[in-house]
């Protein structure tokens, strides 16, 4: 068949594209048509021996080769990204597991809105009074800022 020539592939490579096709994302998917409709539109011309279902397959299985080339590329990029990740989230939890064990109960109430007081101080730009303010109000939290402060800076010392 013509398509072989053209796609420069076997129907086993095709059958294991079109696998690796079925479990991608839509976006990805839609990456792949238009990779394939790009290749058909440059190569409409050179190809008039293939019928237009022919020259459609074609172009679907040349955009599968282009996308998974450039994501091979793009995945050993990606690793070391990975790894860089892996290796911060894995010092901040030894960090964590090593700081000293608190048991009280206002303790464990911050705790449990840290992720709140994170949020109010990096994202909304609060100041840790505003952060009080805000936990009493809404969370009927009581809780001096300096106690905020302090568990602020054990968290964050090293600048994670």
């Amino acid at each position: 068949m013509n398509l072989d020539l053209v796609t420069s592939t076997d129907e086993a490579t095709r059958a294991k594209l079109f696998r690796k096709l079925a479990k991608l994302p839509l976006v990805n998917q839609l990456q792949v048509m238009k990779n394939g409709q790009n290749w058909q539109h440059i190569h409409a011309g050179e190809n008039k021996n293939l019928s237009q279902r022919e020259m459609l397959f074609a172009s679907i299985i040349v955009g599968m080769k282009s996308f998974f080339t450039e994501a091979k590329f793009n995945r050993n990029d990606l690793e070391g990204e990975r790894k860089k990740l892996k290796k911060k989230e894995i010092i901040r939890v030894e960090r964590i597991k090593t700081q000293t064990k608190r048991v009280g109960p206002k303790y464990r109430k911050i705790l449990n809105h840290w992720l709140l007081i994170e949020k109010l101080r990096i994202v909304d730009k609060l100041s840790f009074p505003q952060i009080v303010l805000y936990l009493k109000q809404h969370h009927k939290l009581q809780v001096d800022a300096s106690y905020i402060n302090k568990l602020w800076n054990e968290k964050y010392a090293e600048g994670l």
